[in-house]
Formats: C-alpha cells, structure tokens, sequence
C-alpha cells in the first residue's frame, strides 16, 4: 500500500538508492529537506512492513515534477511504480497542477514505457546530464485536463 514517507522509511530507502543509483544517488539530506518541505511530497510502497519503492512529486504553483521513483528489483513488473505514479498525478491534479515533468535516462526503457503510457511526452533532451555512467536525459511533461 501506499502511504507517505516517514523518517523511519529512509533506512531502507537509502539503501535502495545506492543500490539502483551508485554516485548519483540522493544522500540522506536530500531526503530529509523531502520530508520537511511544503512543496515536496514524498511517498511509499509498504508490503508486510519492507518498502518496495519511493517517491518524490515536488509542487511548485501549476507545475509538478517527479524528482525521484525507484522500485525494488525483486518487485518490479508487479504495478507498483505505475500505482506509485499514479498517486502521484492525482495528488497533482487535486492541487490544480496543469503540467507534471520528469526526467528519464535514456537507456531506461521500462520506465520511459510506463511514463509514455501514462500520457507522457518527450518534450527534449539533455545531453550527457547523466554520470556514471554517462548517458542522455529524456525530458518528459504530461498535461493535467482541469475539471
């Protein structure tokens, strides 16, 4: 189930996170400013007490913008990045947003297929704007319908 994020989730989030994202990975500080924000609203995947995945939608005015989804290997193709992402638009549609933007690697097939069918658009690229290893950034923005 999904609920919100709590300190004591970040054990086993930053774990993950350098597990899935090595020298890029959030430190521990990042998930902290997460948890304090008004604008950050930070998410998890409960099952049996283990936290298969995260997230983190921050909302700024009209815009929202995914910083940051990670599933556990072992649970993935089961739904719950896409039940993670959907959570995650409709909070953004509840709060008036009209645009929600992520980034993708390039490489990141799986989920560049489940933004894409959840309605997102390549909108551009970055070149090289990921490290270790080096590779493209695919921006993608969904449009929110009002009403």
């Amino acid at each position: 189930m999904i609920f919100e994020m709590r300190a004591s989730d970040l054990p086993e989030i930053l774990d993950m996170e350098r597990q899935y994202f090595g020298r890029m990975a959030w430190n521990p500080s990042d998930f902290t400013s997460a948890l304090d924000s008004a604008y950050d609203l930070p998410l998890v995947f409960r099952e049996e007490g283990r936290t298969l995945a995260y997230s983190v939608l921050r909302i700024l005015g009209p815009e929202a913008e995914i910083e940051n989804l990670c599933v556990l290997e072992s649970a993935r193709r089961r739904g719950i990045g896409a039940m993670l992402l959907d959570q995650m638009l409709s909070l953004s549609s509840e709060r008036g947003v009209s645009f929600v933007y992520l980034e993708v690697r390039e490489g990141n097939l799986p989920a560049r297929k489940l933004y894409e069918g959840r309605g997102f658009l390549r909108e551009r690229v970055r070149r090289d704007y990921y490290r270790y290893p080096s590779e493209d950034g695919i921006v993608m923005r969904k449009e929110l319908k009002k009403g």
